[in-house]
């Protein structure tokens, strides 16, 4: 790299990394220097231009994809959004009465559409890559190929060509490492925009936040947005749940027995403290509780009547005498 920086001219920042162990050191010998490169002035054109409007531009540009395009019938997720073809979108549109490839709230529309956006970019940033790798494995063979022919050269000029030929065999290598890196990054966004448009169809769902979470973290497979062992495990959750409602219990799972009974018993505790009974799962009998004479006797309580004033006799003759 900075043989290649120093023949065209450009000025680079480079970093060796120091090793304090000499004996590491010496095994297994000092790491290449990190060498950073400006960014080109025509890049920097380009990247301003989008950058200018961001919302307005489209996802990708039209003529940028017809240059780079993939084999028919070989990974068609490249081309095309993965389908939300799951038990996840149908019960959605279930509840929301209707049918639809977009989630039906005003949110998950929202999400949706970033998620498809960031799809569509980093898609085409993956078929660029694939091309970049193509072309210089082409120039690695290339090169490897002219080695045969050095033999016949001049003596003064076999050194020189021997040397243009093993420099050129390096950096097409280096290009080589590059396309794998750039396709491990759009890799990596492709896979940030489906765990995006799967939170938007979840969100509108009734799962619990555990379920949502592990459905989101499933593997990617291209065909669907989500993954095929999403619906199995659907399926195998409503069947626990439908057994469950019905009283089935399955056969793998011992059934729960309680240590002690949970009925009340008044003459199965002596000490001081005795539980309430559960009158929520058994109810009193309709006999009545009537205690013997003396309980009745020695419980009833003392009412005293309120004190009223002596009732005053009437005269009988009228004489305006009282009594």
């Amino acid at each position: 790299m900075a043989r290649m920086a120093k023949a065209l001219e450009i000025d680079v920042s480079s970093a060796v990394p120091k090793t304090k162990d000499k004996l590491l050191c010496r095994i297994y010998g000092d790491k290449p220097a990190t060498v950073g490169f400006p960014m080109l002035e025509g890049l920097e054109e380009i990247v301003e231009k989008v950058w200018k409007v961001p919302s307005d531009l489209p996802a990708t540009s039209k003529h940028i994809e017809q240059m780079y395009k993939i084999k028919q019938g070989t990974w068609q997720s490249l081309i095309k959004h993965p389908p939300p073809s799951s038990l996840i979108a149908e019960e959605v549109q279930h509840r929301r009465s209707g049918s639809s490839s977009v989630p039906p709230d005003k949110e998950g529309k929202k999400m949706d559409a970033l998620g498809r956006r960031q799809y569509s970019t980093s898609a085409l940033a993956l078929r660029i890559a694939n091309y970049q790798t193509i072309m210089a494995r082409y120039q690695l063979s290339l090169w490897e190929k002219l080695a045969s022919y050095v033999t016949d050269l001049p003596a003064d000029k076999k050194a020189v060509v021997s040397l243009l030929q093993t420099e050129a065999v390096q950096l097409s290598k280096q290009q080589m490492n590059a396309g794998n890196h750039a396709a491990d990054t759009a890799a990596r966004g492709m896979a940030s925009a489906v765990l995006l448009r799967r939170h938007s169809w979840l969100r509108s769902t009734a799962l619990s936040q555990e379920v949502k979470a592990k459905i989101e973290h499933l593997p990617f497979e291209g065909d669907s947005l989500f993954s095929s062992t999403t619906d199995e495990a659907l399926k195998k959750k409503k069947a626990r749940q439908t057994a469950r409602s019905l009283g089935v219990t399955s056969a793998d799972r011992s059934v729960f027995k309680p240590r002690y009974s949970t009925r009340y018993n008044p003459y199965q505790y002596h000490g001081r403290y005795r539980p309430r009974p559960y009158f929520h799962q058994y109810p009193p009998s309709r006999r009545r509780y009537t205690p013997t004479r003396q309980q009745s006797k020695r419980r009833r309580p003392f009412k005293s009547r309120p004190s009223q004033p002596p009732a005053q006799q009437k005269d009988p003759q009228g004489t305006g005498r009282q009594f």
